[in-house]
Order: structure tokens, then C-alpha cells, then sequence
């Protein structure tokens, strides 16, 4: 059994590893991987309860694999954005802060994305979707789908203001192709760049084309509506390239 005495460094690194130092965890070779190769590199801390930065981002993957390790379910991995917006709220400034309740659908279908504004309890219509996308000329067997269901967690100490909604939802559309088919009209106002616009309007958002449109259910529910999105599918077919080759794909 290893007996060297745990130096102070030593002690502040497990503890922000999340290991009590009073509990034998074998040798501490591995220590070398989070430290850092010079004193130039290392940002001291302020505090001996206040880890350098790489040490907290070891932590979490530590945490991360023992959760994994004792069979606990894997936790959807916010995405770089979620992780730095959702903060905790600032304090009370005698105004309460909105919070909006809102659920989309994202489908990434290749070289068409769509994004549809969900009812509760509503289910995405596949069909409908598939169809679309078959239109569209897309692979229909190679669809990705990702909910995201807002606010994101149930406290009120975490900022989960329409400015950070609408960062997380940007967030999410830079993953989709470049051509986008925003299904409900109130996607306008969880899209900062659709402020505004009107179903039927084509907008563009970065490298981001998006088309926003009436809800799928009232589309599914009108002959005119169908009409009226095919002529408007057609002419974003013909006159804007799909670039989802250049765009950044969600991860497997």
C-alpha cells in the first residue's frame, strides 16, 4: 500500500476531482494528466477551495464516469452553448423575469432540416415529415431527431429568460442543413432572426436559409395549405442550393 503523505496541491487537485482525501484511491500517477507541463501554464487559484479551470473541466469527466461506471442513465450532454447560458438568474431587481414554455421538434434529414413548434403532449408526425423530406429529394432513412422541451429544468435559480431560449435554439438550428422548414408561427419568436416575419416568408439567419411556415397540423388539415407549401418548397428547391455538406453535423 502507497503511504507518502498527501501534500497540499495534492489535496486541493483530489478535491476538485471529487475525491475525499480521507479515502485510499491507489496511486496518484494519473495526477500528472490535469496538471500542467510548466508554471508558465498554470493559473493559480484564488483560493484553496478554488480549483484552476482545467482541474473543474477533469471533475466533471470524473463525476461523469463514475455515474457511468455504477450503471446510472446517461444524461443528454448539453451543447456548448446550453452549458454556458444557462447560468443562475441575476438577482431579484423587483421585476419578474419571464420564462416562456415552448417544445420543438429538429429532424435532420441530410440537406433538409426541419424544426416544428410541438403542443404538449402533441407527437411528431412522421408521415408528414417523411413526405416533406422525400419531396425535398432528402434521405428519409438517414433522419436525426432531437426534442428540445423549454425551460430546461425546473428551477427558478437557473437564467431561463427568452434571451437564453433563444441562444439555445440557435444553437440548435446551426446543427440542421442549411435549409430550414420552420413549422408554426410562433417558431418567430424563439428565432430572433424570424422576428417579424410571416408564414411564407423565406429569411436568412447566418448560413442558415429558413422557411417559415403555417404549424404541420394546420398544413395536414388544408388542401390550400398543402398547395401553398409545395409551390413554396419548389421555389426554395430551385433557387437555393442545399450546403448541408459545409454545415456542422450533430454528433452519432
Amino acid at each position: 500500500m502507497d503511504t507518502h503523505p498527501v501534500t497540499e496541491l495534492q489535496r486541493r487537485y483530489l478535491a476538485a476531482m471529487g475525491i475525499d482525501v480521507w479515502v485510499h484511491r491507489g496511486r496518484l500517477a494519473d495526477l500528472t494528466q490535469v496538471m500542467p507541463d510548466s508554471p508558465a501554464a498554470a493559473a493559480p487559484a484564488t483560493s484553496a477551495n478554488q480549483p484552476p479551470p482545467a482541474v473543474h473541466e477533469k471533475a466533471v469527466d470524473e463525476q461523469a464516469t463514475q455515474k457511468k461506471a455504477q450503471g446510472s442513465p446517461p444524461e443528454a450532454a448539453p451543447t456548448a452553448i446550453e452549458a454556458q447560458d444557462l447560468q443562475p438568474a441575476p438577482e431579484a431587481s423587483g421585476q419578474d423575469v419571464e420564462v416562456p414554455s415552448f417544445s420543438l421538434a429538429l429532424l435532420h434529414y441530410g440537406s433538409l432540416g426541419l424544426c416544428l413548434s410541438m403542443a404538449e403532449g402533441e407527437e411528431v408526425p412522421k408521415v408528414f415529415c417523411d413526405d416533406l423530406a422525400r419531396a425535398a429529394g432528402a434521405n428519409v432513412k438517414a433522419v436525426k431527431h432531437q426534442q428540445l422541451d423549454w425551460p430546461m429544468v425546473n428551477s427558478n435559480s437557473m437564467d431561463q429568460s427568452i434571451a437564453v431560449a433563444r441562444q439555445v435554439v440557435a444553437s440548435k438550428l446551426v446543427q440542421l442543413p442549411s435549409r430550414i422548414l420552420m413549422l408554426g408561427q410562433d417558431l418567430a419568436r424563439w428565432h430572433e432572426p424570424l422576428t417579424g416575419a410571416n408564414p411564407g416568408d423565406l429569411v436568412q439567419a447566418g448560413d442558415s436559409l429558413c422557411l417559415l411556415l403555417p404549424s404541420a397540423s394546420e398544413i395536414m388539415a388544408s388542401a390550400d395549405e398543402k398547395r401553398r407549401l409545395w409551390s413554396l418548397l419548389k421555389n426554395m428547391l430551385e433557387n437555393h442550393p442545399a450546403k448541408s455538406l459545409s454545415r456542422p453535423q450533430e454528433a452519432e
